[in-house]
């Protein structure tokens, strides 16, 4: 058999951050040849893996001595089709950051990503108004979460199932596809960060602060919103929102944001 060919190599020649695909993140060659370039890693969590898995894709990387390691939540796929971001699952990721404290290195902030949509307007009622029937469409309608598929056997460990997740998640479970689920729901429970621009920044600061993320990837359409709607919302944001929340870790560099376009 012929040697295989770089995988990793050219891309890093003009990379500054080489990215695994969620479906290729427990492929050991990749990862370690990844680790070897010297580039930062960012590493998609595969859907068929459950958050505390993440863990071994990135001690691959780090057992190279490449610790500029990023994680990036792709959700978890249960039956047939069904993907859920399920945002305890960030909780359950913050054992990376006990991972980095063994291995010696700081805590910064922007090791981590975080992707969450966002709905801006006016005010607090005016996004209800606004993105209440698309957010409700969404999580009630297009998930087509089956209950029994909240726990499929195997999925998670004994540890996970003492600690009371899988009465949780099949209990939040239930919730989304009988439509209990409401605007005020999905606010309060973090699903979506919406309101104000003065709300918006508030609740992407607290959860910033609370996660411990550097880099926050925002989603600014869902479900069935219309174009205008969308460019609406992604006009607030940049505008009323985004200046006001660049600098939330002001002790930390970002070693991490890609630096190869100001060469």
């Amino acid at each position: 058999m012929p040697p295989r060919e770089p995988q990793v190599g050219p891309a890093a020649d003009v990379c500054d951050v080489i990215q695994i695909p969620a479906f290729l993140s427990r492929q050991t060659d990749l990862l370690v040849e990844a680790g070897r370039s010297g580039a930062a890693v960012n590493i998609k969590k595969g859907q068929f893996l459950s958050p505390w898995d993440i863990r071994h894709a990135v001690e691959k990387v780090a057992r190279t001595g490449d610790h500029r390691i990023l994680i990036t939540e792709r959700g978890a796929t249960f039956g047939y089709n069904n993907l859920v971001v399920d945002i305890r699952g960030l909780a359950v990721m913050k054992s990376f950051w006990e991972e980095v404290a063994k291995l010696g290195k700081d805590d910064n902030p922007y090791r981590a990503g975080f992707l969450q949509f966002v709905a801006v307007s006016e005010t607090d009622a005016q996004a209800e108004r606004d993105y209440a029937e698309h957010a409700e469409y969404f999580y009630n309608r297009c998930l087509h979460l089956y209950p029994g598929f909240a726990n499929p056997p195997g999925y998670q460990s004994m540890r996970s199932v003492r600690a009371g997740l899988r009465t949780q998640f099949a209990q939040q479970a239930i919730q989304a596809i009988s439509g209990e689920l409401k605007w005020k729901d999905f606010v309060e429970r973090g699903y979506i960060i919406g309101g104000s621009p003065e709300s918006v920044r508030q609740q992407i600061e607290e959860a910033s602060k609370a996660l411990r993320i550097g880099h926050l990837m925002v989603l600014l359409q869902i479900g069935s919103m219309p174009k205008d709607l969308t460019l609406r919302n992604t006009e607030l944001f940049a505008k009323e929102v985004m200046p006001y929340v660049r600098d939330l870790w002001p002790g930390y560099k970002d070693r991490w944001w890609p630096t190869g376009c100001a060469r």
